[in-house]
């Protein structure tokens, strides 16, 4: 059993490959530790009365990834405003006319409940079922228009 493992070793002024068995023909040369590179010397200082030109930092703010923003699904949406008129709307962002389209559906129910149906219900009935109708369709074409604006297709 040999006591090296396979790699590159020093051997007889050279640095060759040892198999594990025998040294190969494979030779390269040693490694030498380089020195970094030496840094451009600094300008003067401008002497009095002359304007120093502006320039960044040498580290000013590395660029970053792009964000990608999560894709809003438009089933999900109407499905959500088909419970409950406006949650499709605030679900997808659009949080004012989401809260307007449950605040007329919500004035809707109060005409048909608390106030009768046979005086206040004509009015009532239409005013609920228009809004229903307009959340399904605004959370639907909210989360579309979302997905276009973001690049993602269809």
């Amino acid at each position: 059993m040999n006591e090296h493992a396979p790699g590159w070793y020093e051997h007889d002024g050279e640095r060759r490959y040892w198999d594990g068995d025998q040294w190969t023909h494979s030779t390269s040369l040693p490694a030498t530790p380089t020195a970094p590179p030496a840094a451009p010397p600094a300008a003067p200082p401008p002497s009095s009365g002359a304007v120093a030109p502006y320039a960044p930092p040498p580290s000013a703010y590395a660029p970053q990834p792009p964000y990608m923003v999560p894709r809003k699904e438009p089933g999900i949406a109407l499905l959500a405003s088909f419970f409950i008129p406006g949650l499709g709307s605030m679900i997808n962002g659009d949080v004012g006319p989401g809260v307007g389209i449950l605040g007329l559906y919500l004035f809707g129910l109060v005409l048909i409940i608390c106030l009768g149906w046979i005086i206040v219900g004509f009015i009532g009935l239409p005013i609920a079922l228009a809004a229903w109708i307009w959340g399904m369709v605004h959370g639907y074409q909210g989360a579309v228009r979302h997905n276009q604006l973001a690049g993602y297709p269809g």
